[in-house]
């Protein structure tokens, strides 16, 4: 079966989720680990990102334990880097990320997503 013939195969792709600790969000994560890919959901609090985190996990993906505060610019491109790094050192190549905040949704590599001028 080719990629066009199963699109919800998301095996090698890395998905960032803000707001992805509860939710929609957390819904969003959790279904896109279970397509197969490694998602960072990330939150404000640390509880919540602690249990997606395993939650993900036990989906057999791998993730990475990282809050964020989408009101402060710092804390979201230190989740960027958190992410691509990540990847980088796990050499998941091809890597997709898409950014949920507020009900918008924006894919780009990590890198377009950090060197934007304005706040997400």
């Amino acid at each position: 079966m080719t990629k066009a013939e199963n699109i919800t195969d998301l095996t090698g792709r890395v998905a960032v989720v803000i707001g992805g600790a509860s939710g929609l969000g957390r819904a969003i994560a959790v279904g896109l680990a279970r397509s197969g890919a490694h998602v960072v959901a990330s939150g404000r609090r640390e509880q919540l990102v602690e249990e997606v985190r395993a939650e993900i996990e036990a989906c057999g993906r791998e993730t990475l334990r990282q809050t964020v505060d989408v009101s402060e610019r710092a804390s979201i491109d230190a989740l960027c880097d958190a992410a691509a790094g990540h990847s980088a050192r796990n050499a998941i190549s091809g890597s997709v990320f898409a950014a949920r905040r507020a009900g918008s949704q924006q894919a780009a590599s990590a890198t377009a997503i950090s060197n934007k001028a304005t706040p997400m």
